[in-house]
C-alpha cells in the first residue's frame, strides 16, 4: 500500500492519470451503488416494487448521475494536482504523495458516510436530511451514547475500515500495474508528446469530468428537486447518495430560520399600530345558506400571473387575458393588489401559513404543525384539503411538509403521470413539470366526484421560463406585439412572443377552468380565487409606474349568485390590498360564523373597507388607497400618489409618518407572530388566539 519514498524522473503519463482517475470513480460508484440496494433491499414492503420496473430505472439511472457528480467533486483536488502532474516532475511527485493520504480519505469518508446514510433510515426513514443536525443542539453524549447501544457500531466501524484498506490497497495494485505497462509501452509514445496533444487529451477528459458534476446536459444543473421518481418514498429516499443528502442538508441547516419566544405585550403594541386592533383573529358573519350549502373553494395560484404583462393587454392586438377576460369583466377582478415577495415558494407560505420563512418547508421546523392555516381552518369546518401541484413533490420538500400540515390530499407530476396517459413530463416549461392544463383537469375531476366540500389549492408553472407551452397549442387569441410592445422586453424579440404566449396559455387554462366550473351542476356551489405568485422579471421598469407594476399581480375572484344573493358584499375594483387579503375574502363567502386567524387581512368585498388593514404590501413596497412608496432595500422615503387606475404620478411627497411607523410595525408584526406561533410567548405563556375552533 505504501509506495517507495523516491522522486520520480519524469512528468505523469496521461494514460496513468486517466486509469487512475477512473479507478478511484469505478471504486466509489461501486461503494454507492452496494448502499442505495442495501437501502431498497432492506427497507421497502413486501410486494411494494412488484411493477415498478420504470421507478427502479428512474432511481438507478438518476441516482448514478447523482452519485458521479458526487465523485467528480469530491475528485477534484487530485484531479487538479494530476493534471499538473501530467506537465511536471516535481507536481508528479507531490501528486504521488496526495494521492496516498486523498485516496483512503476518500473511501473512508464514502463508506462511512453510506453506512450511516443506511441506519439513519432505519431510524427516521429518511435519507440524511437536516435533522441530523438535531445531534448539535441536544445531548451529544447522550445521543452518543444511544448509538453505540442500540446500533452495532463497532461492526460497523469495522467494515469501514476493511472497505478503506481494501479499496485503497486495489487502487495503488492497479497503479503500479499501470505504470509499468505505460512504462513499457510508451516509448515514443505520450512521453514524447507534445504539450498541444497533451492540452488536447486533458481538456477533452476535463470536458467530461464537467459534464459528469453537472449530471445533465441541460442549461440546470441536478438540483435537490430532481429527485423525486416515484410514489414509493424509499426509492425516492434511495436516489441521492449520502454525501449529497447531507450536502443538502447542510445547506438548508445553514438556511434554517430561528423562532425564539416573544413577549406577549410587544405583539399587542405592533399590532395596533399597524393594523388598527390587538387581535389577529377575525370572525365570519353568520349565514344560513352557507350553514346548509358549504361551497367548493378553489384557489389558483398562477406561476407569473404578473400586472406588468397586463400593461401590454388589449384585446384584438396582444390578448394576454385570453378565455379569462369575460370572466374577470364580469366576476371581480382586483389590480390594485400586491404579491407579498418575488418567490413563488414565499408566496405560498404567506398566503397559506402566515410564515414570511419559505426555508420553513425544509428546515429544522419541517416538522412543526403550524396551527391557523388555511389548510386547517377549513378542515376545521368539515372541508377535505387538497394541494395540486404539476411540478415535483421533491420542490421545497412540499409534499412532506403539507402532510405534517395535515393536508388530506397532495397531488404532484408522478401523480398525473400515472393516471393521464397523455401527461409527458417536461413538456410544459423545460424541466419543471407538466402543463397547466393538467392541475386543473384533476380539479373539476375531484369537484366532480367529491361527496364533501373542498378546499382545493392549484400551483401552476408552465408560465415559467422558457416559456415552452405544450406541442400543438396555437394562440387562440391574436399576439401580434409592435416595436414599442417590444422595445419594453430586455429579450430578443423570439423570446418576447414566447413570454407572451406563455402567459396567455397560463390565463387560457385558467379561464377554460372558470368557464367549465360554471357550466357544471357544482357551478353554484363553488368560489374560485386566482392570483399570481410573482410578477414577470423580464420587462423594463418605467418610473413611477414599475414601482408598483414590477411587484403587483391581479386577485381575481368568482362567488356565484346564491351565495352573493345571501351575503353582504360591496365592489370597488381600485381598492388596495395583497397576498394578506385573499383568504379573508374567501372565508367571508364560504363559511358561517367561522374564526379565523389573519395578519392584518381583510374581506375585499366588504360594504364598508377597513381603512386600518386596507393596504397591500410587498417586502419592497407598501400601498394604500393614496399611493405607493418603496420600502425595506428599495426604501426611497418618497410617496407617490394615484392618477388613475394602476398609473402614479410622477410628483412626489414625503412620506407622512403614521404610515412610516405602520409599515415598520406591520413587518415586525409579521415577524412576531410567526415567533409566537412556533417558539411561543415568554414565560410559557401560550398564543391568544380568541379560542379559534
Amino acid at each position: 500500500m505504501v509506495l517507495k519514498s523516491m522522486k520520480p524522473q519524469s512528468e505523469l503519463s496521461i494514460k496513468s492519470y486517466i486509469v487512475f482517475m477512473l479507478l478511484h470513480a469505478v471504486f466509489l460508484l461501486v461503494i454507492l451503488a452496494i448502499g442505495r440496494l442495501m437501502l431498497v433491499t432492506a427497507y421497502s414492503l413486501p410486494g411494494e416494487l412488484e411493477g415498478r420496473g420504470r421507478d427502479l430505472w428512474a432511481m438507478w439511472n438518476l441516482g448514478i448521475r447523482y452519485d458521479i457528480r458526487t465523485i467528480i467533486i469530491g475528485l477534484l483536488p487530485i484531479f487538479l494536482v494530476g493534471i499538473a502532474a501530467c506537465f511536471s516532475s516535481i507536481a508528479n511527485w507531490l501528486y504521488s504523495w496526495v494521492q496516498k493520504i486523498y485516496s483512503p480519505f476518500l473511501f473512508l469518508v464514502f463508506s462511512a458516510a453510506t453506512l450511516t446514510n443506511f441506519y439513519y433510515y432505519r431510524t427516521f426513514q429518511k435519507e440524511i436530511d437536516v435533522m441530523v443536525f438535531g445531534l448539535k443542539d441536544d445531548d451529544t453524549r447522550a445521543v452518543m451514547s444511544s448509538v453505540i447501544t442500540d446500533y452495532p457500531f463497532f461492526r460497523v466501524l469495522l467494515l469501514v475500515v476493511v472497505v478503506t484498506i481494501l479499496f485503497s490497497w486495489l487502487t495503488r495494485f492497479l497503479w503500479h500495474v499501470c505504470n509499468k505497462w505505460t512504462a513499457t509501452h510508451n516509448r515514443g509514445g505520450w512521453s514524447v508528446a507534445t504539450i498541444s496533444a497533451k492540452s488536447a487529451v486533458l481538456f477533452g477528459f476535463t470536458l467530461l469530468a464537467f459534464i459528469g458534476a453537472r449530471g445533465t446536459l441541460h442549461n440546470i444543473p441536478l438540483r435537490q428537486r430532481d429527485r423525486s421518481i416515484s410514489k414509493i418514498p424509499v426509492l425516492n429516499n434511495a436516489v441521492p447518495n449520502a454525501l449529497l443528502a447531507f450536502n443538502w442538508a447542510w445547506n438548508n441547516y445553514l438556511d434554517n430560520p430561528s423562532y425564539p419566544p416573544v413577549e406577549a405585550e410587544e405583539g399587542r403594541i405592533l399590532a395596533i399600530n399597524s393594523i388598527g386592533q390587538e387581535a389577529l383573529t377575525e370572525k365570519t358573519s353568520v349565514n344560513q345558506y352557507l350553514e346548509k350549502n358549504p361551497p367548493h373553494v378553489v384557489l389558483a395560484v398562477v406561476e407569473g400571473f404578473g400586472s406588468g404583462l397586463l400593461e401590454f393587454d388589449k384585446a384584438g392586438t396582444v390578448d394576454l387575458l385570453g378565455s379569462l377576460r369575460p370572466h374577470a369583466e364580469g366576476d371581480f377582478f382586483f389590480r390594485r393588489f400586491l404579491a407579498e415577495n418575488f418567490r413563488t415558494m414565499a408566496a405560498l407560505t404567506r398566503t397559506l401559513f402566515y410564515c414570511p420563512d419559505m426555508d420553513v418547508t425544509k428546515g429544522l421546523f419541517k416538522k412543526i404543525k403550524l396551527e391557523n392555516s388555511a389548510f386547517e381552518t377549513y378542515k376545521s369546518y368539515g372541508y377535505e384539503t387538497v394541494f395540486i401541484h404539476t411540478g415535483l413533490p421533491s420542490w421545497w420538500d412540499m409534499q412532506a411538509y403539507l402532510e405534517v400540515q395535515g393536508v388530506d390530499r397532495t397531488f404532484f407530476s408522478e401523480d398525473f403521470l400515472e393516471k393521464y396517459s397523455d401527461a409527458k413530463l417536461n413538456i410544459a416549461s423545460g424541466s419543471w413539470g407538466l402543463p397547466d392544463e393538467f392541475a386543473y383537469r384533476l380539479a373539476l375531476e375531484l369537484l366532480e366526484n367529491s361527496s364533501k366540500p373542498l378546499f382545493i389549492v392549484i400551483m401552476t408553472l408552465s408560465n415559467h421560463s422558457p416559456f415552452n407551452v405544450p406541442p400543438g397549442y396555437t394562440d387562440r387569441f391574436p399576439i401580434n406585439p409592435d416595436s414599442e410592445v417590444l422595445d419594453r422586453f430586455y429579450e430578443s424579440k423570439a423570446t418576447t412572443r414566447n413570454i407572451l404566449t406563455g402567459y396567455q396559455y397560463a390565463t387560457n387554462c385558467l379561464g377554460d377552468f372558470v368557464s367549465a366550473v360554471k357550466k357544471s351542476q357544482y357551478g353554484s356551489r363553488t368560489i374560485i380565487g386566482a392570483t399570481g405568485d410573482h410578477t414577470s422579471a423580464q420587462i423594463k421598469a418605467e418610473y413611477p409606474n414599475g414601482l408598483f407594476l414590477n411587484k403587483a399581480t391581479p386577485f381575481y375572484i368568482y362567488i356565484p349568485k346564491p351565495i352573493l344573493d345571501t351575503s353582504k358584499h360591496g365592489y370597488e375594483p381600485l381598492r388596495a390590498g395583497s397576498h394578506k387579503d385573499i383568504l379573508p375574502t374567501l372565508y367571508n363567502f364560504s363559511l358561517s360564523g367561522a374564526t379565523y386567524f389573519t395578519v392584518g387581512g381583510r374581506n375585499m368585498l366588504a360594504i364598508h373597507d377597513d381603512n386600518a388593514r386596507s393596504f397591500g404590501y410587498n417586502i419592497r413596497l407598501y400601498m394604500d388607497n393614496l399611493g405607493i412608496v418603496a420600502t425595506g432595500d428599495d426604501f426611497s422615503g418618497t410617496w407617490h400618489s394615484w392618477d388613475k387606475g394602476w398609473t402614479l404620478n410622477e410628483t412626489t411627497e414625503a412620506i407622512p409618518p403614521p404610515i412610516e411607523e405602520k409599515i415598520d410595525s406591520y413587518e415586525k408584526l409579521y415577524r412576531w407572530q410567526i415567533n409566537s406561533r412556533i417558539g411561543g410567548l415568554k414565560g410559557n405563556e401560550k398564543v391568544e388566539t380568541e379560542n379559534l375552533k
